[in-house]
């Protein structure tokens, strides 16, 4: 083997992000426990085998109800989605001709028009 361990990892490879990530991560968890004992922590591998067991269809909102611990609930016929926008962006601002206000109404207009033609 001449040395090498056969692990392809690049000189320096740092960890800081997914470290801090973590440390953020149960920080806040931490956090919301002292305000809400009744809070609790879930993983993706949770929602994905409730959602078979169950029979469901992979779905945002499916996903949701599996990880609260009621994967039969009846959903509600609207589902409201929140999408975070960058602000103070200088690059944006200069092309845009509209607000970003603006921009957040016409993106949730346009994901609630794709849903309901995907829905049709």
């Amino acid at each position: 083997m001449n040395g090498q361990s056969g692990v392809n990892l690049k000189r320096g490879q740092s960890f800081r992000d997914a470290a801090f990530m973590g440390i953020m991560r149960w920080a806040f968890y931490n956090r919301l426990k002292e305000e809400q004992p009744n809070a609790g922590t879930a993983y993706g591998y949770t929602a994905k085998s409730t959602r078979i067991r169950n029979g469901l269809e992979k779905d945002q909102a499916v996903d949701a109800r599996c990880t609260g611990g009621n994967p039969r609930a009846i959903p509600l016929d609207a589902i409201y989605v929140q999408k975070a926008l960058r602000r103070c962006n200088s690059q944006t601002a200069a092309k845009a001709s509209f607000s970003q206000g603006d921009q957040a109404e016409a993106l949730m207009r346009q994901h609630c028009t794709e849903k309901n033609q995907a829905q049709a």
